[in-house]
């Protein structure tokens, strides 16, 4: 799959290429990869606010599967939106997880 060229291709075919390789990827627990076509995705430019959204929730999963707590809080307390309750608690963990203080979240 990666040596499909995507001079000129669509789009719709470069994500869908890109979505391929992700999860193809995180099959074969190749997470290097999986992050390498994640960020691919999210630098596209025609992405919509709902693809956008799940291409960071991947990208925070990558990181936690990592075990790079600092990149998921950051990625994390970045993410757009209000914090619920949800958030609060999943911040306070990965703060924890950082070594920084989750007090902030509680």
């Amino acid at each position: 799959m990666k040596t499909v060229s995507l001079v000129d291709s669509t789009p719709e075919e470069t994500k869908s290429l890109y979505k391929n390789i992700y999860l193809l990827s995180l099959q074969l627990k190749n997470f290097k990869e999986a992050l390498h076509a994640n960020l691919n995705t999210l630098a596209l430019k025609d992405l919509s606010q709902n693809e956008k959204n799940h291409a960071l929730q991947d990208r925070i999963w990558l990181a936690e599967m990592e075990l790079d707590y600092q990149e998921a809080y950051q990625l994390t307390k970045n993410l757009p939106g209000r914090t619920d309750e949800a958030r609060a608690l999943k911040l306070a963990w990965l703060a924890e997880m950082a070594g920084k203080n989750p007090d902030t979240h509680e």
